[in-house]
């Protein structure tokens, strides 16, 4: 699932009742800068993106 962070909050009414997650991200994203946050990478929006969707905030 992509999309900009003000609409990643909607993100939870697509797992309810879900028993399994599979996240796939770009390892080779380290470098690739976020165009609307250049402080940090694409690999790390990834990684909190995950950690969002597991919290289920």
């Amino acid at each position: 699932m992509g999309g900009q962070r003000n609409e990643r909050k909607k993100w939870a009414q697509c797992f309810d009742d879900v028993t399994a997650i599979i996240f796939v991200t770009s390892t080779s994203s380290y470098n690739l800068k976020m165009i609307d946050d250049e402080n940090s990478n694409k690999l790390q929006e990834s990684i909190s993106i995950f950690s969002d969707i597991l919290s289920n905030r």
